[in-house]
């Protein structure tokens, strides 16, 4: 069983490896991409699987609203698709 700092730790590991990779989406163009993750552990944060997700799922809100890495749909060109940035 995982404690409370071990689970962060590899989830922190987990997220610096995406940032850290670059993603090939046609010849010649690479993008980096990021993700947020919330942990939950059992029973410090709940004890059914619901009291899990939503813990977790608060923490990765957290997490994402922590690093600013929110993109804002809103000044994208219609539709959002990959290819804008390509």
């Amino acid at each position: 069983m995982a404690s409370q700092t071990m689970s962060e730790m590899v989830g922190e590991r987990i997220r610096q490896a995406v940032a850290d990779h670059k993603f090939s989406v046609r010849e010649g163009k690479n993008v980096q991409v990021s993700i947020s993750i919330g942990v939950a552990c059992f029973p410090l944060n709940g004890e059914t699987s619901e009291e899990l997700l939503t813990t977790a799922a608060r923490n990765m809100q957290r997490d994402k609203h922590t690093r600013k890495n929110l993109l804002n749909l809103s000044t994208m060109p219609t539709p959002a698709r990959i290819d804008h940035y390509t």
